[in-house]
């Protein structure tokens, strides 16, 4: 579980003000964006930040002239923190047990900080849509299966697979559900993923009872795929 306590002192020296508030949208942990990066997997980006108890995502929302800040745990409903005010002062909203105070720091017109008293601090930059920039590294490509089919997660959300197209939504939330997996459709079905280098394995997933979404099979993939402009490339070597 995530340790709670984040108490917001307010703005540290060098921090922006009215002129430069950040842009409403989605902030990832620049840490979980470089391991992102690395495994192409969000639940292993996530495990470390879990552990640590600090937020992966935090939304900013406009509150009239405001800036509204609100953390998500878990990828769930965000817990509001602080509103920053137009001349930089901060507006304490919640605060959580008696863990070590922090404070935000603004590092640039798209990155912010929030910096515990003793102890690294954690920084976000801005993503516009969260869900859409994870499923843009970990998914989005065309790839070919080994009898040289197409397929294709497009940035938009759509899917183009041989004999049939869908929407396609990257889950998230995977407390109950330690696997990668993404929603078929709006009907509740699922599919599970996997990836080792260039090589993604989908697997089938099997309707499950709350809190889960369902059971990979992961005995029997629906396909092994290869990113189509790496295959083109090894082929030429």
């Amino acid at each position: 579980m995530l340790r709670a306590g984040i108490v917001i002192l307010g703005l540290l020296p060098g921090c922006a003000l009215a002129s430069s508030l950040p842009p409403v949208g989605d902030y990832l942990d620049t840490a979980y964006i470089k391991t992102l990066q690395k495994t192409r997997s969000p639940l292993a980006a996530g495990a470390d930040d879990a552990r640590l108890g600090m937020p992966q995502s935090i939304s900013v929302q406009k509150q009239g002239a405001s800036r509204r800040f609100a953390a998500n745990f878990n990828w769930r409903a965000g817990r509001l923190l602080f509103v920053l005010q137009p001349n930089g002062t901060i507006h304490r909203e919640l605060a959580w047990g008696a863990d070590p105070a922090m404070a935000l720091r603004m590092t640039g017109s798209d990155t912010f900080c929030l910096a515990p008293l003793t102890g690294e601090a954690h920084c976000y930059r801005y993503v516009q849509d969260a869900t859409r920039f994870i499923a843009n590294i970990t998914l989005a490509g065309n790839y070919i299966d080994r009898q040289g089919a197409a397929y294709n997660f497009a940035p938009d959300g759509k899917a183009h697979f041989p004999g049939y197209d869908f929407t396609y939504s990257l889950m998230l939330e995977q407390v109950a559900d330690k696997y990668d997996f993404f929603a078929v459709g709006d009907q509740g079905r699922f599919m599970a993923f996997r990836r080792v280098g260039e090589i993604m394995t989908l697997y089938p997933v099997r309707p499950n009872t709350f809190p889960a979404y369902g059971v990979p099979d992961f005995a029997h993939p629906l396909a092994v795929l290869r990113e189509q402009a790496k295959a083109k490339v090894l082929a030429s070597n």
